[in-house]
């Protein structure tokens, strides 16, 4: 029996500048010009030239995570005759997943994920905030801090880990409460809460115009 293989796919704070150069002459990277032909606008640089700052910002993380994904999916798939057993991704990489899992078109993806990103960059516009990484605290202990800090738990990665969104005074207010100060504790390099409530507005607002 060969060897057996999934795919799981990164999300958001996976992104590095110049992460296309490497691909850049291989028959998959023209993706890239598939999806500039489908959003009427230069994205490649996305993948070349754009800055860490640039890639901060929610929409252009999430395209060019998006892309590059499916660039580096097809890519692998010419070296190996093997098809992998599973595809899965975390947050926007399940898009990647299933444009790979032949579920939905590339530009079907794309639109969504276009959507998806002007949503998450008008929140992050409307009240800028962030995203912190809690490890080894119970879920119950953690929900009292962000209650008395104003921030929330946007989401349980796995057990032991939960991640926690709010306004940046909000993170440090939950972050320095008894049990939780001594945890270690990430704060991404985000302007966004992707999965908080202002996102579900923006996203809401989006779908009535």
């Amino acid at each position: 029996m060969g060897d057996t293989v999934a795919l799981l796919f990164p999300g958001q704070g996976s992104q590095q500048p110049g992460m296309g150069q490497p691909w850049r002459h291989h028959a998959a990277f023209g993706r890239w010009a598939e999806a500039e032909a489908v959003l009427g606008e230069d994205l490649t640089r996305l993948a070349l030239t754009a800055d860490a700052d640039e890639l901060r910002r929610p929409r252009a993380c999430q395209l060019a995570l998006f892309v590059h994904g499916v660039v580096l999916a097809e890519a692998w798939q010419d070296t190996t005759d093997a098809a992998p057993v599973a595809l899965a991704g975390h947050s926007l990489g399940e898009y990647v997943a299933l444009v790979v899992a032949e579920a939905v078109s590339f530009a079907d993806a794309l639109s969504l994920v276009e959507v998806r990103a002007r949503a998450c960059e008008a929140a992050a516009d409307a009240e800028p905030g962030g995203l912190t990484a809690c490890l080894g605290v119970e879920r119950e202990l953690l929900e009292a801090a962000c209650e008395r800090a104003g921030a929330h738990i946007a989401n349980d990665n796995a057990p032991g880990q939960i991640v926690v969104a709010g306004r940046p005074d909000a993170l440090g207010s939950a972050g320095d409460q008894r049990p939780i100060r001594a945890l270690p504790a990430h704060v991404g390099p985000f302007r966004w809460w992707c999965r908080a409530r202002r996102v579900k507005r923006a996203t809401a607002d989006r779908r009535g115009r």
